[in-house]
C-alpha cells in the first residue's frame, strides 16, 4: 500500500492507511470536533443523513510556528468556515459527506474496516473541478492523514505546510497539470 494517493478517474482520488485502532478510536478522529481538529478541521457534524457538517480550518493550529505556508496558500492559514452535509453515516464504519467550499461541491467518503488491531482507512474524494484541484486536494488530503497517523501513533507529526509543500511537488511530478 502506497501513501501517495491514487487518481482514480481525472477528477477523482483516493487513500488508503492502515492506522493504530481500534475502529472507534479511529472513528472518534473522523465525527469529534476537538480530536478531528488536531489533524484537519473542528466543527460540528450532526451524524444523519442530511445532517449539517461544519468545517474549521485553523490549520496555523496544526504546526510549528516557524513552519510558514507556500505563498499560494498563505490565505489558507486563517481560521476558515465552510458548511456541507452528511449524505451517509453508518457508525463506526462510514461517513460520506458533501459540500460547497466556494469553488466545487465535493464529497468525500471515509470508509473503516478492522483489520486486528489495525484498522484500514480508504477515503475518497470526487467532484473535484480542476486537474490543479486534484493535485492541492492530494497533497492536503495527504498532509493531512500523516497528521492523523502520527496523532493515532503517539508520535509528533511533522511540520504541516513543510509537508504539504513537499507533497504538491511530488503530486504535480507524478500527474503533472493534466
Amino acid at each position: 500500500m502506497s501513501d501517495h494517493g491514487q487518481r482514480i478517474d481525472k477528477m477523482s482520488i483516493r487513500f488508503e492507511r492502515l492506522l493504530p485502532g481500534p475502529i472507534e478510536r479511529v472513528w472518534a478522529y473522523l465525527t469529534e470536533p476537538e480530536k478531528r481538529a488536531e489533524w484537519f478541521a473542528g466543527g460540528v457534524t450532526e451524524m444523519k443523513t442530511g445532517g449539517r457538517a461544519e468545517f474549521i480550518f485553523n490549520h496555523s493550529a496544526l504546526t510549528t510556528p516557524d513552519d510558514k505556508p507556500p505563498k499560494k496558500f498563505e490565505a489558507f492559514n486563517k481560521e476558515m468556515r465552510f458548511e456541507g452535509e452528511v449524505l451517509e453515516v453508518d457508525p463506526p464504519r462510514l461517513l460520506v459527506w458533501g459540500g460547497d467550499d466556494g469553488d466545487d461541491y465535493i464529497e468525500t467518503r471515509f470508509e473503516l474496516e478492522s483489520r486486528g488491531d489495525k484498522v484500514l482507512l480508504t477515503l475518497t474524494e470526487t467532484k473535484l473541478s480542476s486537474p490543479s484541484r486534484v493535485i492541492g486536494n492530494a497533497a492536503g488530503w495527504h498532509a493531512h492523514l500523516e497528521l492523523l497517523s502520527a496523532k493515532l501513533a503517539g508520535e509528533t507529526p511533522a511540520p504541516f505546510w513543510a509537508t504539504h509543500a513537499r507533497l504538491g511537488e511530488e503530486y504535480e511530478a507524478r500527474w503533472g497539470a493534466a
